[in-house]
């Protein structure tokens, strides 16, 4: 998976589902967000096991593909992260790429 984002589209998609994610459960997969790229849109998807809550925003596609990732912590680092867009490459081993968490530590 591999794409280009706007930094606001990407925070009002993660925005939209982090409130169901738990912070104390006993799945951790719980904490994440399923993130699909297809066609041209970012579907975010989270869960508690009783409610589930889905959202889709714009984004640039380059490779499509899906992986889930800890939404709160992921939230945190796009919400410091400067600039407009940000681009996010999952490798073929469904993790995210370090280069996201680099520009944190370097501004």
């Amino acid at each position: 998976m591999n794409l280009t984002i706007a930094k606001d589209q990407l925070l009002a998609g993660l925005q939209a589902v982090q409130n169901v994610v738990s912070t104390r459960t006993t799945l951790p997969i719980l904490s994440n967000v399923l993130v699909r790229a297809e066609g041209g849109r970012l579907e975010f998807t989270a869960t508690d096991l009783d409610v589930t809550v889905c959202c889709a925003v714009e984004a640039k596609i380059a490779k499509p593909g899906a992986t889930t990732i800890p939404v709160k912590k992921l939230f945190g680092i796009a919400r410091e992260l400067s600039g407009t867009e940000i681009d996010l490459e999952v490798d073929e081993k469904k993790r995210l790429q370090r280069s996201l968490w680099r520009v944190v530590l370097q501004d």
